[in-house]
């Protein structure tokens, strides 16, 4: 390259030059070059390198002749060793003699601009370090300079954040997943552009930027017009010029006429603009062209989620509703603008169809309410909102924000506002709420059994959800869950009804209550006191006793003795069956009655329809509203499928596919499911199953059940390491499972049934089978075992979309909205501002009516509560764990007392040594009597009055492969009677009768 050709590049750079083996005249070229540019950044900025110190002591001395040094860092090494020493981001290389192969890519690493006190100070070290002390005899190729480096370094390391790659947002994104070739409809990803107006904003502007450059979205289109800032905005700006659609800087009229300026630029199909002190949060482009393509929206909101110094705040969301923008609740601007219902700016993006339909332009002589404007005329134009409940945009709180003197820009939305109407002769008359609004609630959460189970476990996710927006939650359970099973719960009506009037609530929600037996009239006790929502896991409100009532219609005509599954669960003795559907009716058709939620439109409909069908026997149909349930996306989350089928010890080179409950199930499908699987006999199958094991089931292709695994985190790592996960079943008023799966980015497959409909988005999450046969789902899972990419598609739209619309955010907000749309807004005097803390606030314990009997309880050694096996006969149970297990029985006075345990063992060989409060007792054989058939063992022990220990310790106990606990002796339940009463119930035909019933019969 020729001297004159260097000089130019070297003087219309503004950045460091770095030369590479450079000759003397090149070396004078560019040090000329880059004293001639007066705007550069400063000297010294051109730094030589080469191997060879003869050459660089001779280019010296030639810079210093021509008075030229003053521009020069000299260095002594490789390519290699110069980018090591010095992380450095160069604006020009330039390269004349360059001996080691492939050193021009060290040019290319991430580095920065030092300071150029920084910079001067490196140059006399080094200079110092190569000219002034003394050198080895025979010269090398690299002099050791690191110690001398330190402070650019340590500089580098303060100054340039997620220089690891792992630094917070937006120095370092957090997901590096590559997005599918396109959206889940098959159009490529839109083009999304941002504009930025800024003026004097570089202390915060380089955040906004790698913000919009780290969205890991193909197709971004990022215009930034500045107002001629002269704060080092420009310098920051030069820095990424490259990576940037459009930048100027010039004088202009203001904000409003910046984003004019910018949006006349822009080419995208969705558009917003991003302040320059503000931030997208990460992965909000894919998320927001995600929303568009699975909705029918103009405008997409997410969350907006506030910082002030760097510290989370709180986290905003509208509680609009989707569909039109309410024109009406804009102009109430004492209740719905500045009461938070509406957006902060950075939160929205919109098409530029409606832009353009509304006219195409922010108003230039606004200076604070520009985007309230912007948004009357959106909803004049009929636009419609679609929000999603993730992350869009990070809004920094400061005192030089603009709108940081509230009464100014207040000022001017009343201005502002006025003209619209003037504009359009028309009059706006607020209606202003009755009383004072409420900025939280206290709600009471009531159901059957706690935390357990799938309508349990939705339970508490919507309560954690209330609980994350502020709101004050209690949580009561009418029974323990030890309690489950027993044929007499000990509680009555009142003390639930009195439990919940203690805590005080605004509203009461009710979840499953079938557990518990409890009076269908408590609904309507509760509804006159409070207001209440009975919230539709499944059908028991509307029937006489069954949770799914099936091919069965009587819930429309009136459920009775001739209930064809009385006996199953949750059972009711048939002449019981009536009373109950007659009071359910009853409760909910009343005036003062309790409201439904349901989880899904359909359900909701069959309720409607219902009680329409029976509107003449009642005063009202009741109100019917759909709310969402909640998911806690920071467990259920994608992990690495290799670490996860290791944590379970599943073979890491098999197509797993999880089955969703209970494999054994006729409602839950699941054997049906495997049979027609299995013929397909497709290679390196494996199936697993969470739910209850049961070594008698045989199986036609490999299954592996894993058990019931309570702890949710283990459950998203289950989903995690399946290839595919498959729910089978053919009656369900929502498929919880699939939301889980697809939010651990497994795809998702099931039946086209009402209650599942909802939980799977088909070609987005997973697939729906064509119909309700177990050949189309086999064929399902045959489409997408031979299609690896179509499963990381949907495993990638999947995790976007369960973000997008299943967040506890979401649910939270949803739940808000269904609670207006069933008549409870008057009487709640709710606030509309949603705002969430900064992390879930913790949830209080919950309190248990019905607390267990003073019979017994687990000490050590015993598992929870496992599930009924209706085929075995075999009710609630637990596992006795080996080698050795405590039961704490209780005893009203001491004495001698019959101490019975219904057993089952699987074990041969199986004996016990029995020890209560350190008195041995002896060692008792147990037979092997199966999961079917259950035994009693009776023994005579002397208690104390009070608390006892029973110590039970086993000679045989099992591990299975896929399940690690050891499994000793099922256990459905245990008494203790004092001798003399145990005496006098043996004479009666009624005590034998009584423990056949309840234990199977028979004794060790």
């Amino acid at each position: 390259m020729t001297p004159p050709r260097v000089y130019g590049l070297a003087k219309a750079c503004d950045g460091i030059v770095v030369l590479l083996a450079p000759t003397n005249q090149t070396a004078l070229a560019a040090a000329a070059g880059a004293a001639a540019n007066p705007a550069s950044i400063g000297s010294p900025r051109v730094y030589v390198v080469d191997a060879s110190r003869e050459r660089l002591a001779a280019i010296f001395r030639e810079l210093a002749t021509e008075d030229l040094a003053g521009e020069v860092t000299v260095y002594h090494g490789s390519a290699t060793h110069f980018f090591r020493d010095l992380p450095l981001a160069p604006a020009l290389v330039l390269v004349d003699d360059l001996p080691e192969s492939g050193a021009t890519l060290d040019a290319k690493r991430r580095g920065f601009v030092p300071r150029v006190e920084s910079r001067l100070i490196l140059q006399g070290r080094l200079h110092e370090r190569y000219f002034l002390e003394p050198q080895p005899a025979v010269a090398n190729r690299y002099t050791s300079v690191s110690d001398v480096t330190v402070d650019i370094r340590r500089e580098y390391a303060e100054g340039v954040r997620g220089a690891s790659g792992c630094g917070p947002w937006p120095y370092a994104a957090p997901d590096h997943t590559e997005l599918p070739r396109t959206l889940p409809s098959g159009k490529p990803w839109p083009k999304i552009s941002i504009v930025t107006p800024s003026f004097n904003q570089g202390a915060y502007i380089e955040e906004t930027l790698l913000s919009v450059l780290h969205q890991n979205y193909p197709n971004a289109e990022h215009i930034v017009v500045d107002g001629g800032s002269s704060d080092g905005t420009l310098a920051i700006l030069e820095r990424y010029r490259d990576r940037l659609a459009y930048v100027v800087s010039e004088p202009d009229n203001g904000q409003s006429h910046a984003i004019n300026k910018g949006m006349a630029r822009t080419t995208g199909e969705i558009l917003t603009w991003l302040n320059s002190d503000d931030m997208l949060a990460p992965g909000a482009l894919a998320a927001v062209a995600m929303a568009f393509d699975t909705n029918n929206a103009d405008m997409i909101a997410g969350i907006c989620r506030l910082y002030r110094n760097g510290k989370l705040e709180a986290q905003h969301i509208t509680s609009c509703a989707d569909g039109p923008l309410p024109l009406e609740d804009l102009l109430d601007l004492d209740h719905g603008w500045n009461a938070g219902q509406f957006f902060y700016q950075p939160e929205v993006m919109f098409t530029r169809e409606l832009w353009l339909r509304a006219g195409g332009y922010v108003n230039d002589w606004l200076h604070y309410s520009m985007d309230y404007e912007m948004w009357l005329r959106f909803a004049e134009a009929g636009a419609r909102l679609h929000v999603i409940g993730r992350p869009v945009a990070w809004f920094r709180l400061h005192d030089q924000q603009k709108t940081h003197i509230t009464a100014r820009f207040q000022a001017e939305l009343v201005v502002c506002r006025r003209d619209f109407l003037m504009q359009r002769e028309r009059e706006h008359v607020p209606v202003p709420p009755a009383g004072e609004l409420r900025q939280r609630l206290k709600v009471t959460m009531l159901n059957d059994i706690g935390p357990f189970y799938g309508a349990g476990i939705a339970h508490v996710r919507m309560a954690r959800s209330l609980a994350w927006a502020g709101h004050e939650v209690s949580l009561v359970s009418i029974l323990d869950r030890s309690l489950i099973g027993l044929e007499s719960p000990n509680y009555r009506t009142q003390e639930v009804l009195d439990r919940v009037v203690d805590s005080k609530p605004d509203l009461v929600i009710v979840g499953n209550l079938h557990a518990a037996n409890a009076d269908p009239l408590l609904l309507k006790l509760l509804a006159e006191r409070f207001p209440t929502a009975v919230v539709m896991h499944d059908f028991w409100a509307l029937t006489g006793r069954c949770a799914y009532p099936g091919s069965c219609e009587k819930l429309f005509t009136g459920c009775d003795d001739t209930c064809p599954t009385a006996a199953d669960y949750p059972a009711l003795p048939p002449d019981k069956i009536a009373d109950a559907w007659w009071k359910k009716r009853f409760a909910f058709g009343e005036a003062d009655g309790p409201a439904i939620l349901a989880s899904t439109p359909s359900v909701a409909e069959l309720a409607r329809t219902i009680f329409a069908a029976e509107r003449h026997n009642h005063t009202r149909v009741p109100p019917i509203g759909t709310f969402q349930l909640s998911f806690p996306l920071d467990v259920f989350r994608p992990r690495d499928k290799r670490m996860c089928r290791e944590v379970f010890d599943l073979p890491t080179d098999r197509f797993i596919i999880l089955v969703g409950g209970a494999i054994d199930d006729p409602r839950k499908g699941g054997m049906a499911f495997l049979n027609a699987l299995a013929a397909l006999n497709l290679p390196d199958v494996l199936v697993i199953t969470l739910s209850r094991k049961d070594p008698s089931l045989t199986f036609p292709l490999e299954v592996r059940q894993l058990g019931q695994i309570n702890d949710q985190r283990r459950v998203a790592m289950v989903n995690a390491a399946a290839d595919l996960v498959v729910a089978p079943s053919t009656e369900e008023t929502f498929g919880q499972i699939f939301v889980e799966s697809a939010a651990c980015g497994t795809p998702v497959l099931g039946y086209p049934v009402a209650g599942l409909r909802g939980a799977i988005r088909d070609e987005v999450t997973g697939q729906v089978a064509v119909d309700n046969n177990p050949a189309s789902l086999a064929a399902a899972v045959q489409s997408l075992y031979m299609r690896p990419q179509a499963r990381r598609d949907l495993a990638r739209w999947g995790r976007l979309f369960v973000e997008n619309e299943w967040s506890e955010f979401s649910a939270s907000r949803r739940l808000i909205l269904a609670l207006q749309s069933i008549g409870f807004e008057g009487r709640l005097r709710l606030a509309r501002n949603i705002r969430f803390a900064p992390d879930a606030s913790a949830l209080p314990p919950f309190q248990i009516v019905a607390q267990p009997g003073e019979r017994w309880r687990p000490y050590h050694g015993f598992s929870g509560m496992e599930f009924a096996v209706p085929q075995h006969a075999l009710k609630a149970y637990r596992w006795l764990y080996g080698p050795s297990a405590i039961a704490e029985v209780f005893a009203e006075e001491a004495g001698l007392h019959r101490f019975l345990m219904a057993y089952r063992n699987t074990q041969d060989g199986q004996r016990l040594r029995l020890s209560c409060n350190g008195a041995e007792y002896g060692t008792f054989e147990l037979s092997n009597t199966g999961f079917s058939a259950g035994r009693l063992f009776i023994a005579n022990l002397s208690l104390e009055k009070g608390s006892n220990l029973v110590h039970m310790e086993f000679s045989e106990w099992e591990r299975h492969r896929e399940d690690l606990r050891p499994l000793a002796l099922i256990v459905t339940d245990i008494l203790v009677e004092p001798v003399a009463t145990c005496d006098q119930l043996a004479r009666q035909t009624s005590a034998a009768e009584m423990l056949a019933t309840a234990w199977g019969g028979g004794q060790a």
